[in-house]
Formats: C-alpha cells, structure tokens, sequence
C-alpha cells in the first residue's frame, strides 16, 4: 500500500524550481544500511522507493487515461514532520502491514530526508486535475490530503482560467541588465471567488508546508498559494498559446511585451522604457484589481417600461446604485450619491469611501462593456441611462459579464434561464383513459397516452393570428395579455412552421414521464412550457415521485412466510410499476430482503394468471440460493436453473423454459447464450447485484438490453459504485432511453455534478430517477421498527472447478482408508478428513499451504468480496470470524489489496497488550473498517460494537460457540440491527451438517454437547453420505 504525498516546491531546491515534487509512504518498512556515522538528518523509514512511485504514477495514468512524464529523481528533500522517537506519524490514510504496537511516546517535529519525483508543471497539473474529477484512490494506493488539497485548488484554478479571470500584472524589472519581464496573475474580482480562496488558504494542510524550503523563504500561507496559481497561470498560457496569433510591428514595444507576456522572453529596452511601461500596465489593470479597497460595488437595476397605453412607447430604464457587498440588499440611489459633498457617506450603520469617485469610475469601466451606458456619462450627475427594447434585451443578455466583471445586476424575475419560462414555446396536454389489464395481468401500455398541444407565450396560448401581430413588432421582448416574454428570432420560423403541423399523436408511458420530467422531446422541435395530463395521468405521476402512495397490496395467496410492513411496501411498489410496463430498481440496503420482495410479485403475477416466464440474471455465487430461497418461500412457482455444462440448448431449452414460471441464469452466459434467450419473449428480466452492468459497453450490459420483456426490474444495493454513469447505465436498461444517450446524460447530468458540484443538476437527477429507485436503509427509523435487534441469514455458496476436484479427491481417500480401520486411527483419519474439506471449503491455497495465488479460487472469498463491497460503500464495519489464523492472513492481505483499506486481524499469536490496542483502534469513529478475528481469540469478552455485519466465514458447527462470537457485536451499547452470515458451501459436509444442526434429531444435543467428534462414531455409510459431493451443485 502507498500513499502518495505532493507539494508546491516555490524556491531553488538542488535544481528544482517552481516544480511539483512527488513522495510517498509505504506499508512496508525500508531498512537502510549505511556505513560510518550515521546521518544528521535521517531518512523516511516508510518512504516508497523509486520504482514503487513510478509504478504508482502509471497505475493513475492508466486508470486515469492520462499521460504524465516524470521529470527528474530528487533525493533528500527535507520535511519537518511531527514524529515519534524512531519514524514520523504514519499519515491518517496509511496502515503498516504486520503487527506493529504503536508507540505511545508524545509527538515532536523532527527532520527526514525524502526521496521523491519531480514533475513538470503542466504533468502535475494534469495529475492534480484527473485525481479530483475520476477519485481520488485505486486498491493499492491512497492519495494524501496535501495531493487532494492541491487537486482541489487545481481544478478551482481551471475553472478560472475557463472563466477567463486572468490579467497581466506589472513588469519584473532588472536594472542592473535592463531586463524586464512580463507576467500574468490571477484577476478574483468576484466576492465568491474571493471567499472561496480565502477559504483555500485557510484550510491548506500542514504537511503541504512541512517542506523546510517553505520554512526558509518566509511564505504566508497565502503567499504560498498565490505563487503556485501565479506560476500555474504564465506556464499554461505560454504552453497553449499560439505564436500565429501574434501580428505586430517588429521591434515594437508593445511587441516586446507580448512576446514577454507569452513566451517568456525578457523585454530588452532601456531602463526608462521599461518603469513606462511597467506603471501604464498598472494602472490599467487597476480598474479591474481594485476592488479590494472597498466595500461596496457598483449595481444596476433593470425596470421595464408601464403596461402598454395609446401614447407612444416609453424606455426601459436602468437605474445606477451604490450596494453594499456584504448585504446586497442595502442599495443607495445615484441620486442620493450626487446630493451627497462629502467623500464620506454614512447609511444604515455604513461607511462608504469616495462614492462619487467610486460610481464614475465604474460607470466608465462598465461602459466599455455596455455602450448605452455613455450616453449617460455625458451628464455631471448619471442616474440611469435610457434604454430601447432592444438595447434592453442586449442588457438582459449580457447581464452575466457584468456581473463577472464585478458589479452587482438586479433584472426582473421573468429573466430567469434566459427568459425561458417567458418565450414561445408548447402547452402540452396529455390525456387517456386507463386501459384495461391484458389476459396476462400487465396493463398493455404500447401507445396509450394522447397528446395534442398549442403554441404559448409562457403559459398563455396564442393563435397563429396573434403571433403574426407581434412576430411583425420585430422586437425581442414584447408584450402579451399584460406580460412581458422573450421573441428570439430563432424561434419565429420554427412557430410558423409549427402552426402547420399535425397536433396530435401518442407516446407510451415511459415517453410521457420523460417529457413531464425533463420537458423535452426529440418530437417537438419547441421548448414545452407547460404540461397538463388528465387526471389518472397526474396521480401516477404524484405516486411515482412519491407525493401519494401507491395503493398497499396483500401478501399473495401462497407466499410460505409472513412479508414486513416495508417489505409489503417494496413489493406493492414493484407491482405498481412492472403493472403499467415501467423498469424498477429495488436498491435496499442488505439484508432487507430484496429477494423475498421479488419473489412475491412473481407469485402475485402467476395467481393472476401470466403464464409467460420470467427470466432472473444474477452471479453464480447465488444462483443455489436463490433456487433455495424460492423453494422456500414460493414452493408453488416452477423454478428451472440454466447453468452449467449440463445446461438445456435449443429447442429443449425453449421447451422447457416455457413451462417454467422462473429461470435462473447467471450473467456470464447472457451473452454465450444469446441466442437461446432472445428466442423467448419474457414476462419479466431481472438482474440481481444489478451493478454488474454498470459498464454499458461491456457484452454482458449489451446482451440483456436486448432481451425481449414486458418488464424489467433491478435489485441491487449499490445501484452507483463511483461514477453516475454507472446509474445511467441501470436506468437504461431498465427504461431505454428515458436518461437520454450517455453522451447527453454524461453533458447535461454527469459532468456538472461531478466536476463542478451543481445542486441544480443533483436535484434535478434525484427528481428524474426518483419514480424508478426504491431504496430503504436499515438505520431508517421506519425500517428499524419493523427488523428484529439480529438477523441471521444462511449465504450458500459455490466451489470452484478447483475446490470441487480437491474436495472429492479428499472424500475418495478417506472413504477406502477407512473402510479397514476401527478405533482411535479410523477417529483420527476422519477428524484430519473434516479439517482438510473444511479448509478446501474456505480456500484451496489453505489446504495446500504453498503460498500459491489467491484470486478467483473460492467461491467463499467471491462471495464476501461482492457483499463487503456493499457494506463498505455504506459505511458500515464488519467483523469476520475464521477458525483457522492462516485463513485469517490470507483474508486480511486480499481484503486489503481489493479495498485499499487497513483491515485488522486478531488471532492467538498476539499478545494481549497489541490486542487490546487494535481492538481500541476499531471501535474509533475513524478506525478501520473490518476487522477479521480467530473465533478462539477473538469469539468471546471483547465488545466491538461498533459493527453492524458479522461473517462467519467457516462453520465450528457448535452454535453456543457462533453465537459468543456473534455477540461480539450484538450486545449491550450495540444501537444498530445486526445482521449475521453465515457461508455454507453448497453441496458439501458443511450444508448436510448444518441441516443436521437445524433439524430436530437427537444428533442435535451431540452436536452442541461434542462439537465435531460425534462424526467419528458413525458408520461408514452414514459418513458417506455426509461427506460426498452433490453432483448437482452450480
């Protein structure tokens, strides 16, 4: 594990200036040998070596889809870090692998010397960027808070580049050599700009200042700051620009200036030339950098003219006004300033300097940008300028770089978006009746949804007559019925050929609650301003976005089991949705029973007579669960398993699948058997752990869109894992379409929530997507009230290729050794039997004990991957009990690798101090996560109830002993619902002894009473049968 450190080297450091210096801390101690005395300062003992941090950059670059070029090895760069007596404080990302007792020795700041890369400006930009816009850790490595402060203050310096907040500042003059030279800064003439950099400065993290050369040059923080957005704006300008661009006289002074502003060259000219320049250039960018020296802006107020009368039109006026910057509200007339003689005025409370001074001079400034505004300055007094239609509509639009430019724009309330609201557009009315349930219970919604639509200026409907009226004022803003709306002259030829089009037509439903969300449709070449639908139309609506509920059904006639008030509630809702042909994704949380919820509407479905079949897709890990789950609960339902070699083709498979009202298949066949499932026309598609289609171009994600169904559904707890269009892609699946093409969804949706944090845009996702995700967690209230304080779920899994042939393998030698041996050897061969299995159960490298690769070789580890993954995007902690310590190590390395996280493991080898220390360290609010403990030192007097999932990864098939474990974190203090697995490998000793456990024969008091040792007294058919294999297993 790394964790990759950064810092803005602003000074001369053994030939790195104004360079990106790039560190590490490992997991892994680096012991230095040196010969003679040892150093004065010494080096990191946790730095990451050279080769490790290039590894480390190129894993970014690849992931990232970045090219980033190393620019040169620095050694011994000194940092002042707060340390203990023999290493510096680990950084809060970092865990050291081992068992290392931290130190309780006080922290004081010492010198290390660090190793490290030097990286060019624009690479450490592209790094910077790409870190904070795609996230910030892969699974072997973590990024430090100093490289997340300075992607965080790159990408603000992007968006100001983008914004075009930059100016030349004066000339750095040499006079000993007659040199100057020309630079660029940063122009925050915005008070947001302001505050949010300040905020930056303030909050920048003490180990980006640790470097000792920050020490030595007597930087404020911001002063840092600013060097580095200095230096980042002149590299980037002269690095994009182009030299084509440059038309001026040779040899000119202004020549020498641009060459100096954008290329970097030194202005050669004699000293007296250089300070003209140099003090012209101030004070011309003074009118746009001088707004720190006050505490007011310049503002102007936008009124229309009075309704319309017979007497000629009147002007718009603008109104000038003084506003004060901390309180737009308080706002003092031009008029009030003229009659004002003093350079100080007093109002409310508030002292404003040089108010005359200040009006004029802006006026001047914002003339350059709004001509109209000169006219006024022709008067010793501006107050206002008078304005045509026209010159008003230019103001409205150009109202945003005014206020860029600083100055405060108040303009009327219907302006809003550009007017929209307020401008030619389409009133939309949808209506139909309800249509009736087809033979097969699902409500036949192909076209059922009439629409027919009006012109409309904002919401009120105009005849063709009447806009050809005002399309021949040829004004931009003109008034209708007593209100002022937008006529862009766009839009007039697209009315009038709108007015001969036909104005009717259907959508289907899913088409109608996308134009009701996102007022848009590729049929109708207007904006849509307003929407209105009939009345069942509307109360749809309401019960999809969740403003009414949906009508609370019964638990279906033949359901073995009894469904929670919220369970009731996910499987009505489901029902609501798949009734009127709509995709649903069912995202609760763990645990909850999303299984159980689906499996009741298929019942409901088949007692209200669909014959066709409906087709579930889940991983294989749990396609033997859910067999299981539905033999349990809906026994009346036909469930077919298509799976496995042995698995049905062709005209069998069609047969077959079609008499079945459920099939099971797993998602790594969708695509081999394409074919064979594009043959059926499904009643139902279900994807369970949906997000395995997260990737749209992947096959799998390609093959079941294609699937033929009057539904579909998807059950997942994590309906996004990192990115939205993740979401984007379960939605589009589940309703094509509805989110629009990933490139428009990543354009309107995904890049401005993710990259620039718009809570427009997060609001207008979770309004869009609301009608289609359910999700329910168990920290709910609600949901709380109706779990039970533990809830024990059995989680079966499947072996591999490799475990299977292992564990038959075992079972076929100790069945022949056996058969000749009685007494204390035949005990002691079955006993080394049950451990063997067990341990080919969990793991095969276990068993064989060399070390070998870990990955994709149980069925086991597949599993608890795929839930930790659930459990940790949640936030929620997790203990996982393993008999055997060897197993415990192997889960704590593949945890770590896959979650890039520290992962704590407590087993008998360790010593009650160190114990203690980690069990201290997990029950903090910041502490690891997961925590893995052998059930013998670990299953009983610790109270780790910081953990809401327990795992039993291996069975000790003594349940007094499980359940002390499980008590660990059900206990007193425990405030959440605990939820306990228990895996059970399918087809194997460790399913048969756990029926034997849970059924009511008298082996049940052996069992607790001997653990595993009533085993070795049964005959050897009996073992046999518990030992073998089921060929049927997945």
């Amino acid at each position: 594990m790394i964790v990759l450190h950064g810092t803005w080297v602003p000074l001369d450091v053994k030939g790195l200036a104004g360079e990106f210096f790039i560190w590490g801390e490992s997991s892994t101690y680096t012991k230095t040998s040196r010969r003679g005395r040892p150093p004065k300062v010494a080096p990191h003992p946790f730095q990451a070596n050279r080769q490790e941090l290039i590894d480390s950059l190129k894993v970014i670059n690849s992931e990232r889809n970045s090219q980033i070029e190393i620019y040169k090895h620095l050694k011994n760069i000194r940092y002042n870090l707060p340390s203990r007596k023999k290493a510096p404080q680990p950084s809060e990302r970092l865990f050291y692998n081992g068992d290392q007792d931290p130190s309780k020795e006080p922290l004081q700041m010492k010198t290390w010397e660090i190793d490290g890369l030097s990286m060019k400006h624009e690479d450490a930009l592209k790094l910077l960027v790409s870190l904070s816009e795609f996230g910030l850790d892969t699974k072997t490595i973590r990024i430090g808070t100093d490289l997340i402060y300075w992607s965080r203050l790159s990408k603000l310096f992007l968006e100001l580049i983008l914004r075009q907040k930059f100016i030349p500042r004066g000339l750095e003059i040499n006079e000993g050599v007659k040199k100057g030279n020309a630079r660029w800064k940063i122009l925050l003439d915005k008070m947001e700009d302001r505050i949010t950099f300040s905020e930056m400065i303030q909050s920048i993290p003490p180990v980006c200042t640790s470097i000792l050369q920050f020490e030595k040059c007597g930087f404020s923080k911001e002063n840092y700051v600013f060097n580095f957005l200095d230096f980042s704006i002149n590299e980037c300008i002269r690095n994009w620009f182009s030299t084509s661009r440059v038309e001026l006289k040779k040899d000119s002074l202004a020549k020498a200036w641009l060459d100096s502003l954008l290329f970097g060259k030194p202005m050669k000219t004699n000293g007296i030339s250089l300070k003209r320049v140099s003090k012209e250039i101030a004070s011309w960018t003074k009118s746009f950098d001088d707004d720190k020296q006050y505490t007011f802006r310049t503002s102007f107020r936008l009124d229309p003219p009075p309704p319309e009368s017979s007497a000629a039109p009147k002007p718009w006026i603008l109104h000038y006004h003084l506003q004060a910057l901390d309180d737009p509200t308080l706002l003092i007339s031009a008029k009030k300033i003229w009659k004002e003689s003093k350079d100080v005025l007093h109002y409310i409370n508030r002292i404003f300097y040089h108010p005359q001074e200040k009006l004029l001079h802006d006026l001047e400034k914002a003339s350059h940008l709004f001509s109209p505004i000169e006219q006024s300055l022709h008067s010793a007094c501006p107050v206002c300028a008078h304005l045509t239609t026209q010159e008003a509509y230019l103001f409205l639009k150009e109202s945003e770089m005014l206020r860029e430019s600083g100055f405060g724009v108040l303009i009327p309330a219907w302006w809003k978006n550009g007017g929209s609201k307020n401008s030619i557009g389409l009133k939309v009315k949808l209506t139909s009746k309800k249509p009736p349930k087809s033979s097969k219970g699902i409500l036949t919604f192909t076209k059922i949804i009439d629409y027919d639509w009006e012109i409309a200026l904002g919401k009120e409907p105009i005849t063709k007559e009447e806009f050809e009226n005002l399309s021949k004022l040829k004004e931009p803003i003109v008034q209708f019925r007593g209100k002022w709306v937008v006529l862009k002259e766009d839009d007039i030829e697209k009315t009038i050929n709108f007015f001969k089009k036909k104005r009717s037509g259907t959508l289907t439903l899913p088409e109608a609650l996308k134009l009701v969300n996102f007022s848009e449709d590729k049929k109708f070449d207007l904006p849509i301003n307003e929407i209105c639908t009939s009345q069942w139309i509307s109360k749809l609506i309401k019960q999809l976005s969740r403003e009414v509920t949906f009508p609370k059904l019964t638990q279906p006639e033949g359901f073995e089991g009894k469904l929670r008030p919220y369970q009731t509630k996910g499987y009505s809702w489901m029902a609501s949705l798949t009734q009127c042909g709509l995709g649903a994704c069912l995202a609760d949380d763990m645990g909850l029973g999303k299984t159980i919820q689906c499996l009741a509407l298929l019942l409901k479905q088949k007692n209200e007579g669909v014959e066709t079949p409906n087709l579930l897709i889940c991983p294989t890990s749990i396609i033997g669960n859910w067999k299981r789950e539905a033999n349990r609960f809906v026994p009346s339902l036909k469930v077919m398993v298509h799976h496995g070699k042995a698995r049905l083709k062709g005209i069998t498979f069609l047969k077959e699948a079609k008499s079945a009202d459920l099939i099971i298949s797993s998602y790594s066949l969708t695509h081999r058997d394409e074919e064979e499932l594009l043959n059926i026309e499904w009643n139902g598609v279900i994807l369970d752990e949906a997000q395995n289609i997260k990737n749209y171009y992947t096959k799998t994600s390609q093959s079941v869109r294609k699937l033929n169904s009057n539904y579909r559904l998807a059950l997942t707890g994590t309906p996004m894992e990192n990115r939205l269009l993740e979401l984007w892609s379960i939605i589009d699946f589940l309703n094509p379409g509805y989110l629009g093409t990933a490139v428009e969804f990543r354009k309107k949706i995904a890049i401005p929530i993710e990259k620039y944090n718009d809570s427009e845009a997060t609001t207008r996702l979770k309004k869009i997507i609301q009608p289609f995700i359910l999700r329910r967690l168990k920290t709910d209230p609600r949901i709380i009230k109706d779990l039970p304080e533990k809830i024990e779920i059995k989680t079966y899994c499947n072996l591999t290729k490799e475990q299977a042939t292992l564990y038959q393998a075992i079972v076929k030698d100790i069945i022949n050794r056996i058969e000749n041996e009685s007494g204390i050897k035949r005990k002691g061969l079955v006993l080394s039997a049950l451990t063997r299995l067990k341990q080919v159960c969990d793991h095969p490298a276990l068993f064989l004990g060399d070390n070998s690769a870990i990955s994709e070789r149980s069925g086991k580890l597949k599993r608890l991957v795929e839930m930790l993954e659930e459990i940790l995007s949640e936030g929620h902690s997790a203990l996982i009990f393993s008999q055997y310590a060897k197993m415990g190590k192997i889960l704590k390395k593949v945890l770590e690798e896959t979650f890039g996280q520290e992962v704590l493991f407590l087993y008998g080898g360790l010593s009650q101090k160190v114990r203690d220390q980690m069990v201290l360290r997990f029950l903090r609010e910041d502490g690891p996560n997961l925590f893995i403990l052998s059930i013998k030192a670990g299953g009983v007097g610790l109270n780790l109830t910081k953990a809401s999932h327990v795992f039993h990864f291996d069975r000790w098939w003594n349940p007094a002993v499980e359940n002390q474990a499980t008590d660990r974190a059900y206990r007193i203090g425990q405030t959440q619902n605990v939820m306990v697995y228990k895996f059970i490998c399918e087809g194997t000793l460790e399913q048969r002894i756990d029926d034997l456990i849970n059924s009511k024969k008298k082996l049940v008091k052996d069992i607790i009473g001997s653990g595993e040792g009533w085993l070795t007294n049964i005959t050897n058919k009996e073992l046999r049968e518990i030992l073998m294999l089921k060929k049927d297993i997945f």
